[in-house]
């Protein structure tokens, strides 16, 4: 329920082009229609997109570094700038990530961008080191592949029956009619989409992931030994 109705907005999501304009009224008050709105931390346009929520987060963690970096001048221990990243930066670059995951290298690397910064703050500025290096020596993974590592442990949770996410209107088992190597009864059907916002969404690239695993990860019966096995 809405308290105060300037607080209150209005966003219309619609597939059309030049969706028809509608006026919502709350206790005799018109509400702003607007394009975007951010709730519970997550920027939601009108068109699904995730590149207006990536440009936010990305410029707030980058002035986050940048607070560390002015406040921590004098510290040179690689350990512990490490753990103000990983408790303060890293955080605002993956909060509810599987829902907004990018797709497109742009997002990607705007993201990336932010930690290859961060790789060298923590290293003190090394000179002649690649950011590739760089994470080999901090035991990193670049965040596309937690991203992916994230995706999959809730897909995980949400078949062994931990969470509820409504999956079963999303997963439907593959019928398998002839076994090769790549085939499994634990794989889903992918389901089919010509729009981008449903084909990169949660659930079409989890499925894609999932089916991708390696059978004896898929099978095991607990949550600690599946988050293991990669």
């Amino acid at each position: 329920m809405c308290l105060s109705i300037p607080k209150c907005k209005a966003l219309n999501i619609s597939r059309k082009k030049t969706p028809t304009k509608r006026e919502y009224h709350l206790n005799g008050s018109p509400l702003a229609t607007v394009s975007e709105i951010k709730d519970l931390g997550i920027t939601v346009t009108d068109t699904l997109q995730w590149s207006q929520h990536i440009k936010l987060i990305s410029s707030k963690a980058n002035r986050t570094l940048g607070l560390i970096r002015r406040v921590c001048r004098d510290i040179n221990d690689p350990d512990i700038k490490k753990l103000l990243y990983y408790s303060i930066v890293r955080p605002q670059l993956e909060y509810a990530c599987e829902l907004w995951s990018p797709y497109t290298s742009k997002d990607k690397l705007l993201l990336e961008n932010v930690r290859r910064r961060a790789t060298k703050f923590i290293l003190n500025y090394p000179r002649d080191m690649s950011y590739r290096d760089r994470l080999l020596k901090l035991s990193l993974l670049p965040l596309e592949y937690r991203r992916e590592m994230k995706d999959l442990v809730l897909i995980y949770n949400a078949r062994a029956g931990y969470i509820d996410l409504g999956h079963h209107d999303f997963f439907r088992q593959t019928v398998v009619r002839q076994k090769t190597r790549n085939s499994s009864e634990l794989n889903s059907q992918i389901p089919h989409t010509k729009q981008n916002n449903l084909k990169h969404s949660f659930y079409y690239r989890s499925i894609n992931l999932w089916n991708k695993l390696p059978r004896d990860i898929k099978n095991v019966d607990s949550f600690h030994t599946f988050k293991g096995g990669f």
